[in-house]
């Protein structure tokens, strides 16, 4: 089901993507905590990975990130899942931090997808773009988040052809792939060619997301 906000079917582009970047000028309220240090924690063999990553996740997304990163680097190696690096990754990435960001992701198996697509967006987001392209290019496997975070990442650096470009080599795409583009083009002022791009849809439902209620089948230009 393709979700259009209403302020798209009246050509204003009040989306998520909008709320997203909204958020992100938030992340200067974190604080970065230099001095605390947590020395309580068992990691013996009773100990619960899954309580561990827990506190590392809940402390991350709280922007304590030296006391999640003391407790990431007591975890013995062999412990730590996706679950673990995810935490900290995009804990560096939102505060800015993308060099450390990057020390980590180097350490992490190369299979663990969900960790290149989070370093692919904290260079799109950083505006390294060269970054994210090179990054994009080593990656094993690139699935439809993957290619998603690219256009997402472009369209958000005001990049819409290339974003387009991206989008057109896509092996398969997503709602949230369609949703990205004929909305990129329409904030840009480019009304045909999102037009043009809603046509080609498979799947032309509509709905309003302000309230649920059903647009129709046609678009409503």
């Amino acid at each position: 089901m393709f979700v259009i906000p209403r302020a798209l079917i009246s050509f204003r582009c009040i989306n998520k993507f909008t709320v997203l970047q909204s958020l992100n000028g938030l992340r200067s309220v974190f604080l970065v905590e230099s001095k605390s240090t947590i020395t309580s924690i068992d990691y013996s063999i009773n100990s619960s990975v899954a309580r561990s990553n827990w506190l590392i996740t809940k402390l991350s997304k709280e922007g304590r990130i030296c006391q999640a990163r003391q407790l990431f680097d007591k975890m013995p190696e062999g412990d730590k899942d996706v679950i673990t690096w995810i935490a900290v990754i995009p804990a560096y990435i939102r505060l800015g931090l993308i060099e450390e960001a990057r020390k980590l992701f180097d350490r992490v198996d190369s299979s663990k997808n969900v960790a290149w697509t989070a370093m692919l967006n904290g260079y799109m987001r950083s505006n390294r773009i060269v970054d994210a392209e090179r990054l994009f290019e080593k990656m094993p496997v690139k699935n439809v988040v993957s290619w998603n975070t690219m256009v997402d990442g472009y369209v958000h650096n005001g990049m819409v052809n290339k974003a387009f470009d991206v989008f057109d080599e896509m092996p398969d795409r997503n709602v949230v792939s369609w949703n990205t583009m004929v909305t990129a083009f329409v904030q840009c002022g480019r009304v045909e060619d999102a037009r043009a791009l809603f046509d080609k849809m498979a799947k032309r439902d509509v709905i309003v997301d302000s309230d649920g209620c059903r647009v129709g089948k046609e678009w409503k230009g």
